[in-house]
């Protein structure tokens, strides 16, 4: 008499081969995918993450998403050169940068929207009162090259400022944080997420928005990719993108959620996460529009960031993964 059982069992076999046979099978066991930001404490880096562990977002899709957070973009940018990391999210100037520098990484999909949030910041009780003050001022950046650099230079041009401000390199945010307080500088180039507890309690206040001087359009942050992981494992970074859009759609249907995880992460007080959460802007498309991460290309260029033979700019995205 035949055995039901084992004829179950060798049917079920059968169709799993089957699967495997016909290419189906990479979503069916969870995909261990690596994915890095240049830093932690940066909502729009965390957030995304947070979002797609609290909905189940990336592992309904398949994936065992690791996210790695560095200490800044030159150790970040290493581990994907030492194929450690196979995606993630970064500044677009970073990507451009870095791809740039000969680290194999492809964009594939826009993070986020808006410009680069780099603001001149000066001290509460500086003197500065509008820019045409700051003639023979200096301003702290991490160091001479860095986006803090180019965007502060892309200021001072605009304000017709270039020869009468000086650039100072502190090494260091905490650094530039410090000169500023101790007055041997008068003003640095930071995010908004970074100085937003200093400006409630009045000690920094804005002077000049770097992205009122940048070009429309502009790509400020994007989700990249490692060409060799691309290329083997497609529906990978399709479905990490898919993932997340989802968290995107899930910070913007809730407000309250992702106000609450960035006072947690950031000790922002309530008024500073309001403030902060429109200026989020996460991408519910994905998509990449040549023209803005053009600009950016042409931008790095004229500032010195990358050589003038900076690979064209078709090598340096797609839109070929998105869902």
């Amino acid at each position: 008499m035949r055995n039901p059982r084992r004829y179950r069992w060798l049917i079920l076999f059968g169709f799993v081969l089957a699967i495997h046979l016909l290419g189906l099978g990479d979503g069916l066991a969870a995909e261990k995918v690596r994915y890095g930001t240049s830093i932690k404490f940066f909502p729009k880096f965390y957030l995304p993450p947070l979002a797609a562990e609290k909905t189940g977002a990336w592992k309904n899709l398949g994936l065992d998403v690791q996210w790695v957070a560095f200490r800044g973009g030159a150790a970040h940018f290493a581990a994907v050169a030492a194929k450690k990391i196979d995606t993630g999210a970064a500044a677009s100037i970073d990507q451009v940068h870095s791809g740039s520098r000969g680290v194999p990484i492809i964009a594939v999909a826009q993070l986020a929207e808006g410009k680069s949030d780099f603001r001149l910041w000066v001290r509460g009780d500086s003197r500065y009162k509008k820019p045409a003050d700051f003639r023979g001022a200096k301003i702290g950046v991490t160091r001479a090259g860095g986006a803090e650099y180019a965007f502060g230079q892309v200021l001072l041009k605009a304000l017709g400022l270039s020869k009468d401000v000086k650039m100072v390199g502190t090494g260091s945010t905490a650094a530039s944080m410090a000169a500023l307080k101790a007055g041997s500088v008068n003003g640095l180039v930071l995010t908004m997420f970074r100085v937003a507890n200093l400006r409630e309690k009045g000690e920094v206040r804005q002077l000049a928005s770097v992205d009122d001087y940048l070009p429309d359009p502009w790509l400020p942050w994007v989700v990249y990719a490692r060409k060799d992981f691309a290329a083997a494992k497609p529906s990978a970074v399709t479905r990490i993108i898919k993932g997340i859009l989802s968290s995107a759609r899930y910070i913007k249907d809730h407000p309250d959620w992702a106000k609450a995880r960035m006072i947690e992460m950031q000790r922002y007080s309530p008024a500073v996460a309001d403030f902060l959460y429109p200026h989020l802007r996460f991408s519910t498309s994905g998509r990449i529009e040549k023209k803005g991460l053009e600009n950016v290309r042409t931008f790095a260029i004229k500032f010195g960031l990358v050589p003038a033979t900076a690979p064209p700019i078709e090598q340096m995205y797609t839109n070929r993964y998105l869902p």
